[in-house]
């Protein structure tokens, strides 16, 4: 597929991969850095073309990056494979095992203080279906992640996901005035 890609999208059209959680093997397992090198380094290399130069090292550690993407606008894409709730690794540190939530405050308040708005690209949905629990993320890590996303929502304008296999929107609300703050696609 990234041959593909490359192919008929490279100089032309910019693709930013994400890993997904059939991307790993077995699928949804990844451990926590370095242990996961025998993936994220091909995985760099292979994708390195698609991946701004800047973003080589937090891919490569962890699966996650930001890319500007014109002036005032910037793509920040997270792996979301730290919150697979299938991911056994995740049982023993489920808190910030890539130190990517770290990386994602340190995005985002960069970010805001150059006056950028924020696209969001990542997996798993990390926000509750209607009022609900997040079946698809483990709550430690979904609730971290959903602490970032609203304390940076004035600069959020959107986030994609894939993983359900359907089109769908959640809603991320203000836990004291459930105020909308956030849609996610």
């Amino acid at each position: 597929i990234t041959n593909t890609f490359n192919k008929y999208f490279a100089g032309s059209v910019p693709v930013f991969p994400l890993i997904g959680n059939h991307d790993t093997y077995p699928v949804d397992e990844l451990p926590p850095p370095p242990a996961a090198d025998w993936l994220m380094a091909p995985l760099t290399e292979m994708w390195g073309n698609m991946i701004p130069a800047s973003g080589h090292a937090t891919f490569r550690h962890g699966g996650y990056y930001s890319a500007l993407l014109e002036s005032g606008f910037r793509l920040i894409v997270v792996n979301t494979q730290w919150a697979d709730p299938l991911n056994f690794y995740l049982y023993a540190n489920d808190t910030d095992p890539s130190e990517q939530l770290v990386w994602m405050e340190s995005a985002f308040s960069a970010a805001r203080q150059a006056g950028e708005k924020v696209l969001m690209a990542a997996h798993i949905p990390m926000a509750p279906w209607s009022g609900g629990a997040t079946p698809d993320a483990l709550p430690t890590y979904t609730g971290k992640f959903q602490d970032i996303l609203l304390k940076y929502a004035d600069i959020l304008v959107g986030s994609v996901y894939g993983h359900t296999h359907n089109d769908f929107f959640r809603i991320l609300r203000k836990p004291d005035t459930k105020e909308p703050v956030h849609v996610m696609y």
